[in-house]
């Protein structure tokens, strides 16, 4: 077994690591000799009954990245990352004193994290989804996903209103008039009703898509029911898109996705008839007692059995603690169907899953242990990390404003670039592109005339105005207009509505100013003031316990030598 935190996780290593004053330099990156079997038997210091060998620091060492490694040589780094294991042992035997062991917190995030460990793993042996990528042009070619609509809307607030925008055009009126009348959606109003977008089926919500695809070019839909108003559709134009990279990753991980979770169902729906799970009807009538009065007893709710099932229950407790404590009030309006709907949709596949993995001997495996084990002393110190610094750390607004005016370069706004761009359909298209722009021709007009872009992101010359967390929509565009120079032409680029063709114009920061710096120039004193509360912290429990250390010299040295 690795013990101690050879394998520690980020967070424990920001945690403490960087508290070594050490690590205050970043030296070149080292790599660490091969562990041998040997090492293990060179013991370097021991906390209590807890031996480190120079095996665990060898491992620690190992997973340590450079900007966390001591920038000491020989001995002296050989006791930094020393004195940070030791610092681990310290620290949890200070977090079992203090009882973080048996605060609700700490159990029930030790619970879950067995319970999805063991299912993971289960379920990872269970479920195997094998999807070829003929398999994937397949479906593209089924489905008709080639076919790629630009579509027109009227959106309104009641059917009546949709009905009297389709008079009008039964009447004489062209769909963009209509549209300009009728729809409450502004910017595509102004449009004519235009969405200013290219979409396939893979962009749209299955109910939605059916319909809309469903209409040929040209062709009205009659008002749709869209859960809060009611829209009105045309397909204003169409093209056959290519099956390029993004469309395919797209698409691949949709399928992917769906079939897990058919074949998740499965596996559960088989687990519920193999432990003869059963719905205990008389404890769900007590629970919906209970918690429609609002005030319950958990050691009550513990001993409510709702379901059972060959080797366990799901009691009333675990139903309550499924529930996010912002939505407790909810459960009171639940009727017996409602809740039995709520329980079967986690509860019940989580608990029939844990039973499968604990039938098939998961826990009992010496890896999983090792793991869990080490999970346990990891969260034992992020807790006790958390109770300290949240008993200790205090922040001013004066301290927040200073920190704001001594380090002003910190606390600009995201960094704007502008590019203009041509987005057509195919690779070949945009090798045309870009050589008429190579020859002299302006991305403006070429925009205007041919680009797929959406105006929701464009100007009609084709100009967008981005910053890093337009990725969520515009994906590969904006990571690589983050990496591009102003002037540089860029393309084709494959991204998931076709080819880009574009070219950087300018990139520009301006500082913020202090109320919407304020947030994080906050977090900086706040992480600021942490490290160094967390550090004397530190420090005081080697104090504390240093009655508790033994450093092997001789250990130390052979470490040093290796």
């Amino acid at each position: 077994m690795t013990s101690m935190f050879a394998k520690a996780g980020a967070f424990i290593l920001l945690a403490v690591a960087l508290m070594l004053q050490a690590c205050a330099q970043e030296p070149a990156p080292q790599h660490a000799p091969p562990v041998t079997a040997d090492d293990e038997a060179v013991i370097l210091a021991r906390v209590d009954d807890t031996m480190i060998t120079l095996k665990q620091l060898r491992e620690f060492y190992a997973d340590i990245p450079a900007y966390l490694q001591s920038g000491n040589v020989g001995i002296e780094q050989v006791r930094d990352h020393l004195q940070t294991l030791i610092d681990m042992e310290l620290l949890q035997i200070e977090a079992l004193d203090q009882g973080i062991a048996q605060r609700p917190d700490f159990l029930s995030k030790t619970k879950r994290q067995r319970m999805d460990r063991l299912v993971g793993l289960y379920i990872i042996d269970q479920i195997k989804v094998n999807l070829l990528p003929s398999q994937v042009r397949d479906e593209w070619a089924a489905k008709g996903l080639s076919r790629t609509i630009r579509v027109g809307q009227i959106l309104t607030s009641s059917l009546d209103s949709a009905q009297a925008a389709l008079q009008d055009i039964a009447s004489g009126a062209t769909f963009g008039e209509a549209a300009r009348m009728w729809s409450t959606h502004k910017e595509s109003a102004r449009q004519g009703g235009d969405q200013g977008r290219y979409m396939n089926r893979l962009d749209v919500q299955p109910s939605l898509g059916d319909r809309l695809f469903a209409l040929t070019e040209g062709e009205i839909s009659e008002p749709i029911d869209l859960k809060g108003g009611f829209g009105v559709f045309t397909v204003l134009a169409q093209f056959d898109a290519d099956l390029n990279q993004e469309r395919f990753l797209a698409l691949y991980q949709k399928m992917y996705m769906e079939r897990s979770v058919a074949e998740r169902r499965a596996l559960v729906d088989s687990l519920k008839s193999d432990l003869q799970l059963s719905l205990d009807r008389d404890g769900l009538k007590r629970l919906l007692e209970i918690t429609r009065r609002g005030a319950w007893d958990d050691a009550a709710l513990a001993e409510l059995t709702i379901y059972r099932y060959r080797g366990g229950q799901i009691t009333g407790l675990d139903v309550v603690m499924s529930v996010d404590p912002v939505d407790l009030g909810s459960l009171r309006q639940l009727t017996a169907q409602s809740m039995a709907q709520r329980m079967s949709r986690t509860l019940v596949p989580d608990a029939v899953l844990m039973a499968g993995a604990l039938e098939a001997g998961y826990a009992q495996r010496e890896d999983i242990a090792d793991w869990l084990l080490q999970r346990r002393k990891e969260e034992l110190i992020v807790q006790l990390r958390v109770k300290i610094l949240d008993e200790r750390v205090e922040i001013s607004e004066e301290e927040v404003r200073a920190e704001y005016d001594a380090k002003p370069e910190r606390y600009t706004r995201p960094e704007h670039i502008t590019i203009e761009e041509v987005l057509v359909a195919t690779e070949a298209e945009a090798q045309s592109v870009r050589a008429r722009i190579e020859a002299g021709e302006k991305i403006a007009d070429l925009a205007r005339k041919m680009s797929l872009r959406s105006l929701e992101h464009r100007d009609e010359n084709g100009r967008i105005s981005l910053t890093l967390a337009d990725g969520r929509y515009l994906g590969r565009l904006a990571a690589s207009a983050y990496k591009s120079q102003p002037g540089e032409l860029v393309g084709p680029l494959p991204v998931f509505e076709g080819f880009s063709v574009y070219r950087v114009l300018d990139r520009t920061t301006e500082p913020a100013p202090y109320e919407e710096a304020r947030r994080r120039a906050r977090a900086t004193v706040n992480w600021i003031k942490k490290q160094i509360v967390f550090e004397q912290f530190l420090q005081d429990l080697r104090a504390k316990y240093q009655d508790r250390i033994q450093f092997f010299d001789e250990g130390i040295a052979q470490a040093v030598t290796g």
